[in-house]
């Protein structure tokens, strides 16, 4: 990690977590502790605008990518200390993506007048909206108070969760909703497009036939034109092409909407907008009406740029404020026992007199996480008692997971359905560990097979982990800890997903959409 990175992480992170109350953000947040922040950042964009008058235009597209991969906590700017391990930067998404050292020079300004208070998540936000006001758009009030990631998340994930540049208006409405955006708001944050370029790979996958998959005619008159000046069909590097997406590029207006009401977009979801009925009243009034699509855009502006963000000391990700401290802690000792202690086993389990031990929903319980069973033909233990596998996965055990998984998901719903005021999560961690071990290079881990903490076994599963095993030099390369269980590393891959995934890891909502229902 280089020393831009580091001071966006690791160094900062920790007078962050104090300066935090109450884990919110806030308007005045940095007010006692830095002041002059925003005239820092003001003063920074405003000159580099002068030297590259591009720069809001990849400042927003900066912000913008920076937010929809696990919320806006500055892991864009992360890279991994391990050359193996691809960031979020490595995503095909990603390409084009800029303006990453700005953010690190504007950083180093605001530490001279402010050692270790501001964030880069925050930093990110202010240098965004201040792109916006210097090329003629509206100030947005944002509140402050993020916290930066210390992880950058996989390139995987930056490939899941950002949008695909032929999207459509179905897709863009599901991925706004999930910041909180109605409709209006939603057709509002694409207004960001006068600004700037698009890929020519998104032009051109508008302009191919669904059927042959070879490129057809541009409808709309002039647009054949701009396709052929910039994006030369069958170039050989549409990804290393661009056009600007309205004449006045470099201003913040509402040019945009003029364009596609004239069919001159030249994205698939600016050829969309202005046909769909639920998009189209919003574009023709935007279209003439500068204000009130100003009025919209901060809006969702500021929802965008709160959603999902890390705040606070309390916890790293959902607010707790402790943990039930594990029976096998040094610390746990005294007067800790009696306030109540994790042994790492629970109530829950497959037949019905388990099940009635506890009776969660009559206890109050309304939001509920079910963790289906993960392919535990996959664990060290299992490759060892099944030597015919080779160095694959157990079939039959995954088989037996699958088949309980189905009717379990089920289960899930109709819980959900006919508990009322209740709403149960189904959690597909199969799926997830699946992945991350059929994929184990790309989340930056070297071994998938074999256990960290072994004694005997050709994959160290033959004995639990215990005083006379033998602990691998460093866990983090590791899936497995044990014979039996992840490491630290693949817990954390999990929690992220589940943190933020998609419907395929966590349905119906992700647990930072359940936490804010």
């Amino acid at each position: 990690m280089d020393l831009r990175n580091t001071i966006c992480g690791v160094i900062f992170v920790v007078s962050f977590w104090v300066e935090v109350e109450g884990g919110k953000l806030s308007h005045d947040f940095y007010e006692r502790t830095c002041p002059q922040v925003e005239d820092i950042v003001s003063d920074g964009v405003q000159s580099m605008t002068l030297s590259d008058p591009t720069s809001p235009a990849g400042l927003l597209r900066l912000m913008f990518h920076d937010c929809q991969v696990q919320g806006c906590d500055s892991s864009i700017l992360l890279d991994p200390n391990d050359q193996a391990m691809q960031s979020e930067m490595a995503s095909t998404k990603n390409f084009g993506v800029r303006e990453r050292e700005s953010i690190g020079i504007i950083k180093s300004m605001v530490e001279e007048a402010c050692p270790q208070q501001v964030s880069c998540a925050d930093i990110i936000i202010l240098a965004a909206r201040e792109a916006i006001v210097i090329s003629g758009g509206p100030l947005v009030i944002v509140p402050l108070g993020r916290r930066d990631s210390i992880s950058p998340p996989s390139y995987k994930l930056a490939d899941a969760m950002l949008p695909p540049g032929n999207i459509g208006v179905d897709g863009m409405l599901q991925v706004f909703a999930k910041h909180g955006m109605t409709i209006e708001e939603s057709v509002a944050i694409l207004g960001s497009h006068t600004l700037g370029v698009s890929h020519c790979e998104s032009i051109l996958s508008r302009l191919q036939s669904p059927e042959t998959g070879k490129p057809k005619s541009a409808a709309e008159p002039g647009l054949d034109l701009i396709i052929r000046s910039g994006c030369p069909l069958g170039s050989l590097t549409p990804n290393t092409s661009f056009v600007f997406n309205d004449p006045t590029t470099l201003i913040f207006d509402n040019q945009y909407y003029d364009n596609a009401m004239r069919g001159r977009g030249v994205l698939r979801v600016d050829a969309e907008m202005p046909l769909d009925p639920r998009t189209a009243p919003f574009v023709q009034r935007f279209a003439s009406d500068r204000d009130g699509f100003f009025r919209a855009f901060s809006s969702a502006f500021v929802k965008l740029s709160s959603s999902g963000v890390l705040t606070g000391n309390q916890g790293q990700e959902i607010g707790l404020k402790d943990f039930t401290p594990p029976y096998l802690d040094p610390t746990t000792t005294g007067p800790v026992v009696l306030q109540g202690v994790s042994y790492a086993s629970g109530g829950g389990g497959i037949l019905n007199h388990t099940g009635k031990i506890f009776r969660l929903y009559n206890m109050g319980a309304r939001k509920i996480i079910v963790v289906n069973v993960g392919p535990i033909g996959c664990i060290p233990y299992q490759r060892e008692i099944n030597p015919s596998a080779g160095e694959n996965c157990v079939a039959f055990p995954n088989e037996l997971a699958q088949m309980f998984n189905a009717p379990l998901k089920e289960l899930v719903a109709e819980l959900s359905a006919n508990l009322k005021g209740a709403t149960f999560i189904y959690a597909d961690v199969y799926r997830i560990v699946d992945d991350i071990v059929q994929n184990y290079k790309s989340y930056g881990f070297e071994i998938a097979n074999s256990a960290c903490c072994a004694v005997a076994g050709k994959f160290g599963g033959l004995i639990p982990c215990g005083p006379k095993s033998k602990v691998c030099p460093d866990r983090s390369k590791y899936v497995f800890w044990d014979p039996y269980h992840p490491t630290d590393a693949t817990n954390v891959l999990i929690a992220k997903r589940l943190m933020d995934g998609d419907s395929d890891d966590i349905s119906p909502v992700n647990i930072r959409r359940l936490m804010k229902s």
